[in-house]
C-alpha cells in the first residue's frame, strides 16, 4: 500500500509541490511507530523534494488520528496510515462509527 501511495505522489506534476505535506500519525509521540512514521516522512521529503511534516494525533486506540485522516480534504497534502486497531475498533467503541471499512457492516446498526 505504501509503495502505491508513494509512487502516486512521485508522479504528480510540479504544481503539486506548492506547500508541505502533513503526515498524520495516529500514535503517541516518541513511540516506536512514531519513529517509523518520522523516518517515512524523511524519506518522502527526500524523494519528493518537499517538506513532509509529521502530526501526532494519538488517543482512543488511534481513532482520533485515523478519523482525522478520513476527514481530511482529498488533495494529497494530508496523508496518513491507520492501523487495524483503530479501524477495527470503530464499531465496538462508538455507537456511530466514524470510519467504516465495509459499507453496511456495523454490528450496532445492522440497518446501515
Amino acid at each position: 500500500m505504501l509503495a502505491v501511495f508513494a509512487s502516486s505522489l512521485a508522479h504528480a506534476d510540479d504544481s503539486f509541490r506548492s506547500r508541505p505535506i502533513t503526515l498524520i500519525a495516529p500514535l503517541a509521540p516518541g513511540s516506536a511507530g512514531d519513529a517509523a512514521m518520522r523516518e517515512l516522512a524523511n524519506e518522502m521529503s527526500i524523494d519528493l523534494g518537499q517538506l513532509v511534516a509529521v502530526k501526532n494525533m494519538a488517543g482512543v486506540v488511534g481513532n482520533i488520528g485515523t478519523a482525522a485522516i478520513a476527514r481530511s480534504k482529498p488533495d494529497e497534502y494530508t496523508v496518513g496510515m491507520g492501523g487495524p486497531g483503530a479501524m477495527g475498533s470503530q464499531p465496538v467503541y462508538f455507537a456511530r462509527p466514524r470510519i467504516r471499512l465495509v459499507k453496511g457492516y456495523c454490528p450496532n446498526h445492522a440497518s446501515s
